[in-house]
């Protein structure tokens, strides 16, 4: 396991640039961040090296393909062994609607993000869901009305060292 990579405030900065525009050239990102081009390359490489950077995706509006429906699930599985979890997750990972997933404690075991054409499609989803007999106790949904708020980056700054 790799350790903790410290992070300087200039390493905070240039991870904050890049949620913002993960393509700009190292010259411009070096600009912005008041560093040698030379000083950004190498400290964006030991960023992506340490894991600190994942990956580059692109922010892909949805309107712009055609009507969408995005609607998160509470899933409950019945029982809740390990083997239980391992299974719902191992179906969830090759879901290509479902878009994210994360496993949690309280009223519910898993909060799944759902991206699908229209009801009829999630419909489909849910029922595959089911039908792959992993457990699945309940599932509540909750349809999008509106996109109140992009997501815009994570708050390096209130969760840094």
């Amino acid at each position: 396991m790799k350790s903790k990579p410290r992070l300087d405030r200039l390493d905070l900065k240039i991870l904050e640039a890049l949620q913002s525009d993960g393509r700009q050239p190292v010259q411009a990102l070096a600009e912005r961040v008041a560093l040698s081009a030379s000083g950004c390359h190498s400290r964006l490489k030991r960023l992506e090296g340490s894991g600190v950077i994942s990956g580059y995706i692109a922010d892909v509006r949805l309107q712009a393909l055609g009507p969408s429906l995005i609607t998160f699930a509470e899933v409950t599985l019945a029982n809740h062994r390990p083997t239980d979890f391992d299974g719902f997750e191992r179906v969830v990972a090759d879901v290509p609607e479902i878009v994210e997933a994360y496993q949690g404690a309280g009223q519910f075991d898993y909060l799944i993000k759902v991206v699908t054409r229209d009801v009829e499609a999630y419909r489909a989803v849910t029922d595959a869901l089911l039908a792959k007999d992993v457990g699945i106790l309940q599932i509540k949904s909750t349809l999008v009305m509106k996109h109140a708020k992009r997501f815009a980056g994570m708050p390096l700054a209130a969760i840094a060292d």
